[in-house]
């Protein structure tokens, strides 16, 4: 075996594990948030449908009847499942939403004919118990009897729609979306993507209605002047949402028939519309066809063209919807093929795959976002043309900043999927953009291609598809990943290592969460590309290409400006650094390498360690890396170079690594020679002034100096507030503008100040808010930062007196819900006895804050405190949270947070460990660059 098909061998896990990505412990442990959201963990599975032979009888008004829209639509069912036992079992599990069952019955053992079966139902799931287990590699039958009612438009499933307002008319259709098993409200069934079946379907409807599917019609007859039967062929296996089909008022008005398949055009009756684009669509899905390497699993194409009325919510929801074989457009759209080419490559992708149901939402919908802009390049332009520039953009680039957190939590996909199912989805390509890029436009056509072969037919289990991502994890060497998407790049890059890549290293900007990833050297097939790739054009100004590997070691040419210029090896490369325009990023204007390092500027130089602690630190650094870098020295040197534009951020990104390693002399070196100049005044006097543009890092500065209390920082806020205090306490009737500063700068004054002398501070606080509240009701910005201050009093007697004042200040008119500190009053409330607060506020308002502590300590909180020492802290809000007592949806919601802190207090010590040499080795090289 050569080495490049050794290589497709391996990358091929990628590709399958980047389709099941998941959280290791969503699939073993059965008691967590994701069990308890997903039906799925909920099935056994002992069984694997071989066959569903669906009939539904559909009760649509007739024509001109004069309905309401929420009239209920109904219809009737009787589904026969025809599967393989896998293991010995005595009951049988079944999703099934919004059926009302009528009958149950069962044949195994080979006897031909059906008998009740004992069953019960609990709306979401159907459980059927048999008289005697049945054995392991039976074949047996079910048929279900039931009725239901259709949808809404604002749901999904069998959805009922008006198409002619005037007279009318409606009609009825299926409609998914990634994420969700809607499946299930039609017919009884185990509604995984990754269990597939052969469909046959019957529809019996209105005489005069049209009936279109997702696979050819078979037979029509006509049972009686008011009712129609459509009986459609036997389908290839496909998941439960691959079979689609509308009923209604329809016309055909053009069709297009090749050996392979037929494109028929449709338009609801009574309306003028006309789709030119039939060829074009056959021409583009054969492109399509070619370079996927597989055909079209839909033997009928059908368009249905929708009147100009439809507004635009349906047309939204039918770009959602990954229906094969069916696409709906506007008619102010029937020309555009680009509609029909997005419909159809996402319907395409979603039968082709076999995901987990749980992350349908993140990885499924990534792949079929890819698959779209697919179509869309074919549509436009006839051909795919570069692919490396199908996700550039900056509305990609602005989705990355998206909370991973909240991207699996599916209670959020659930309740707004027209913002986040589209933004995970740009997240997720982009991930398969890191991976076509690394490694070139062949091997990953190649590698999906043989993705679909495999697995366009098979029947794969949750268990086998865990299998396959613990093996690509157990391959890669990581023992451990968090469902964190962005550490879905981590993990790439560390399989792309294991796969004989040279050097590959993954650097995360701190202020927008963008991922860049990129390598020195390329593969063998690759030497003609352009070098270095970068992974993402991020709109940032640095790109870092990590040590190259000397046996891989080859001179490379580079295109700058129009002119060749010769790259060093990346051998001799510890560090190279390419600085790109921020407006014409493919332009690289400066070019340096650490072995030439005498020749940087000192701007360069800083430049340098600032994108690498604005990358780093975010993670907590081991007291092991003191050992290995004096700190103190590179705060020295950091120093040196106050006069350059950057200083700032400088500070910022140094202070937050110096303040993580617990190195305080180093703080209090870096204090004294920051701290001191950042105000427009000296400190002591009573009004400061503080520039707009450094406020942030101001805030930032003056907050970790407090917490250390470095060179009397917290004197210093003491001093300041007794000044400010005595000269705005002769005049409370008007604003007091204690601090002229940024709330968070004049909260932290505040916060030093009570922190030195609370016995002083507290009571003086706590009279200007009750004075503010009085005589300005509507200064609630200033009365934030008077009650954050407070909120930094840690003797408990005071606290206590605090929480009581404040909930009385502000329980009878303001929604305390507003204050973003509410939930810390709360929790602390809660620790002292869970009265204090309950007190002074009735059910409605404890409801409020209880719904804004959720939000407050949410996925985005718990980003924010990936470090030991708040390890402690978010224990003790676990605890508090547990003990609230809130009704079931929000309990349901908090369990998910509680999940996410105990998760993030479990790994601190392991991504701690994981960053060590990086960060090491960064500031290690920068000291000694120079000397």
């Amino acid at each position: 075996m050569s080495r490049y098909d050794t290589f497709l061998t391996k990358l091929s896990a990628i590709v399958i594990t980047c389709f099941v990505l998941s959280p290791p412990s969503a699939a073993l442990d059965e008691d967590s948030p994701d069990c308890v959201k997903s039906l799925d963990c909920q099935l056994s599975h002992p069984i694997r449908p071989e066959e569903y032979d669906v009939s539904l009888k559909l009760f649509i008004p007739s024509n001109f009847t004069k309905i309401s829209k929420e009239q209920e639509f109904t219809f009737e069912g009787e589904v026969s499942v025809y599967f393989y036992v896998t293991r010995n079992t005595s009951s049988l599990t079944f999703h099934a939403s919004k059926l009302q069952f009528t009958s149950v019955k069962i044949s195994c053992g080979g006897v031909p004919s059906f008998s009740d079966a004992i069953f019960t139902y609990d709306s979401k799931i159907v459980t059927v118990q048999l008289a005697e287990e049945v054995a392991a590699h039976s074949r047996c039958s079910i048929k279900f009897s039931y009725t239901a009612s259709m949808n809404g438009s604002d749901d999904r499933g069998l959805v009922k729609q008006l198409i002619n307002k005037r007279s009318k008319l409606w009609m009825v259709h299926t409609e998914y979306k990634f994420g969700t098993a809607m499946p299930r409200t039609l017919f009884p069934c185990i509604d995984e993507n990754s269990y597939k079946a052969k469909f046959s379907l019957t529809l019996t409807y209105p005489t005069l209605m049209v009936a279109i599917a997702s696979t050819p019609l078979k037979q029509l007859l006509h049972k009686s002047n008011l009712w129609t039967q459509s009986i459609f062929e036997k389908t290839d296996k496909i998941p439960t949402f691959g079979i689609s089909f509308a009923v209604g008022y329809f016309k055909e008005i053009s069709s297009e028939v090749t050996p392979k398949r037929k494109i028929s055009v449709w338009v609801p009756t009574r309306t003028i519309a006309t789709f030119s684009n039939s060829n074009a669509t056959l021409a583009y899905i054969d492109k399509l066809e070619k370079y996927l390497g597989v055909d079209y699993p839909s033997h009928d194409l059908h368009i249905v063209g929708l009147p100009d009325y439809y507004d635009s919510d349906f047309i939204c929801s039918s770009r959602r919807t990954p229906t094969m074989g069916i696409v709906f457009v506007s008619h102010s759209s029937l020309n555009s093929l680009e509609t029909v080419g997005m419909a159809i490559t996402r319907g395409w992708f979603g039968v082709l795959t076999t995901p987990k149901r749980w992350d349908d939402g993140f990885i499924t919908e990534g792949f079929a976002t890819y698959f779209s802009f697919l179509g869309e390049q074919l549509s436009k332009h006839g051909e795919v043309g570069d692919m490396r520039e199908l996700f550039l953009g900056e509305s990609l680039l602005f989705d990355l900043q998206l909370s991973s957190s909240s991207l699996m939590r599916h209670r959020i996909i659930e309740a707004e999927p027209s913002c986040l199912t589209r933004e995970m989805g740009l997240q997720s390509a982009l991930i398969l953009q890191m991976v076509q890029r690394l490694v070139g436009e062949k091997i990953f056509r190649h590698s999906i291609q043989k993705f679909l072969r495999e697995h366009l037919n098979d029947v794969v289990t949750h268990d086998q598809l865990y299998d396959l991502f613990t093996e690509s994890m157990r391959m890669a060497g990581v023992k451990d990943w968090c469902g964190n998407p962005l550490n879905a790049a981590t993990l790439l890059s560390s399989w792309l290592t294991q796969l004989g890549y040279p050097d590959v290293l993954l650097l995360s900007a701190a202020d927008g969460g963008s991922v860049v990833l990129s390598q020195t050297t390329l593969l063998e097939e690759d030497r003609n590309s352009t070098w270095p790739i970068p992974i993402f054009l991020e709109n940032k100004s640095v790109k870092w290409i990590p040590p190259g590997n000397s046996k891989c070691a080859v001179n490379r040419r580079l295109t700058l400006r129009g002119k060749e210029r010769k790259m060093l090896r990346p051998s001799s490369l510890p560090y190279a650094v390419f600085v790109y325009d921020d407006y014409e990023r493919n332009r690289i204007i400066k070019m340096f390498s650490p072995d030439s390092v005498e020749k940087l500027s000192e701007a360069d130089k800083l430049a340098f360690l600032i994108h690498h602690l604005r990358c780093e630190s975010n993670f907590c650094a081991s007291p092991q890396l003191v050992r290995r870098v004096d700190t103190v020295k590179v705060v020295t040197k950091a120093i040196e170079f106050s006069n350059s534009n950057l200083m700032l951020f400088m500070a910022k990104r140094t202070f937050s690594v110096l303040r993580t390693l617990f190195i305080e002399s180093a703080i209090s070196n870096f204090w004294q020679h920051f701290g001191n100049s950042l105000f427009g005044r000296k400190w002591g006097n009573s009004s400061l002034e503080a520039n707009s543009s450094r406020t942030s890092y101001v805030e930032t500065l003056l907050g970790y100096a407090i917490d250390f209390d470095v060179s009397g920082v917290r004197l210093q806020s003491f001093e300041l507030f007794k000044s400010a205090y005595e000269q705005c306490n002769s005049n409370m009737t008007e604003r007091c503008e204690l601090f002229p500063l940024s709330f968070d700068i004049s909260s932290n004054i505040l916060c030093g100040a009570v922190k030195y002398n609370p016995s002083y501070v507290f009571p003086r606080l706590l009279a200007i808010a009750k004075n503010l509240r009085q005589k300005l009701p509507d200064s609630l910005d200033k009365q934030e930062s008077l009650y954050y201050g407070l909120s930094c009093v840690e003797n408990e007697a005071m606290l206590t007196e605090y929480i009581r004042e404040i909930t009385e200040i502000l329980g009878d008119t303001y929604k305390l819900s507003q204050l973003s500190y509410a939930p810390l009053l709360f929790l602390e409330s809660n620790r002292l006895g869970g009265d204090v607060m309950a007190s002074y506020l009735d059910t409605n308002m404890l409801d409020i804050v209880k719904k804004s502590l959720l939000r407050f300590y949410g996925p985005s909180m718990v980003q924010n405190w990936n470090s030991p020492e708040r390890s402690d802290q978010l224990s003790m809000i676990v605890r508090q949270l547990k003990s609230l007592e809130v009704d079931e949806l929000m309990r349901e919601e908090l369990e998910w947070d509680i999940f996410l802190m105990e998760r993030t207090v479990k790994r601190n010590e392991e991504e701690r460990k994981l960053h060590l040499d990086s960060l090491g080795s960064y500031m290690f090289w920068w000291l000694h660059s120079s000397e």
